[in-house]
């Protein structure tokens, strides 16, 4: 079975927007343009270059060419909770560090 948060379809609404959907239905718009930092994302800040993104078969999130990718479980908590990428990011974050300082306190009783 897959993961929730896999991208089953992307396409682009405007320049730093997609539409998406994930495999457990969730959809929706989002504003990635902020997201798109570094030299790995140098071709998808452009405008011709956005408009390559598609689908990596292995990671099951959109992509670029030259290797760029964006977290698909943040993309999808985005879509679902309607936030921006930047709010459901830290969203996870602290969930998984709760997870983490549960783990540990149950390893150290």
């Amino acid at each position: 079975m897959s993961a929730p948060y896999h991208v089953t379809a992307v396409n682009v609404v405007s320049h730093g927007r997609l539409w998406l959907h994930f495999v457990d239905g969730a959809a929706g718009e989002l504003d990635v343009s902020e997201s798109l930092r570094g030299p790995v994302f140098e071709v998808a800040r452009t405008v011709a270059g956005f408009g390559q993104v598609s689908i990596d078969p292995e990671g099951h999130t959109v992509c670029w060419p030259g290797g760029a990718d964006l977290a698909p479980d943040v993309l999808h908590r985005a879509v679902s909770d309607g936030t921006d990428i930047a709010t459901a990011r830290d969203a996870l974050t602290r969930e998984m560090q709760a997870r983490l300082d549960e783990i540990i306190a149950a390893d150290a009783a």
